[in-house]
């Protein structure tokens, strides 16, 4: 006997939802916003939450949390920096706890929620430059390993089934 699709279809869409979900939650965060574009535009501060993704740049361990410099980049779908895309600014981010900086090094990537709190100018080089700030952060690092394709795969062989 032979099950029914109609039984199989809750199994296929659970197993579909799961295949969309995004490993990092963004809630409500901004996403259409760049960090150069806010910085170029200290007076009016985003009110929602942003998220902003790139690669470390510097960490520093400063009392009770971390500050870390990042380079932005584009998100992709599931929320992760694109690389292979123009950067779109810098920020800093506040990150309060008992982390490790060893996991912050330069070149990780990263993905941040968080309220821009202020714009900080610092010098990059002889250049005056203006960071935006984010303070309440929820960071998530990513795996060293490169994202997977969302492109179909499709494998074609030739089987050999051996029996008793």
């Amino acid at each position: 006997m032979r099950p029914s699709i109609y039984c199989l279809l809750p199994l296929l869409s659970v197993a579909g939802l799961y295949g969309c979900a995004t490993p990092v939650d963004i809630g409500n965060a901004v996403t259409t916003l760049s960090p150069a574009a806010v910085a170029s535009n200290p007076a009016v501060l985003p009110t929602l939450p942003v998220a902003w993704g790139g690669t470390v740049i510097s960490g520093n361990k400063i009392g009770d949390h971390i500050q870390l410099e990042v380079l932005a980049y584009p998100l992709d779908a599931q929320h992760r920096p694109q690389l292979q895309l123009d950067p779109i600014g810098r920020f800093i981010v506040i990150v309060a706890g008992q982390l490790d900086p060893e996991g912050y090094k330069p070149g990780r990537e990263v993905t941040v929620v968080g309220d821009v709190i202020e714009i900080r100018a610092s010098k990059l080089g002889e250049l005056s430059v203006n960071y935006p700030l984010l303070g309440n952060s929820r960071v998530y690092l990513w795996s060293r390993e490169p994202s997977p394709s969302n492109e179909p795969h499709f494998y074609f062989g030739i089987g050999v089934g051996l029996g008793h």
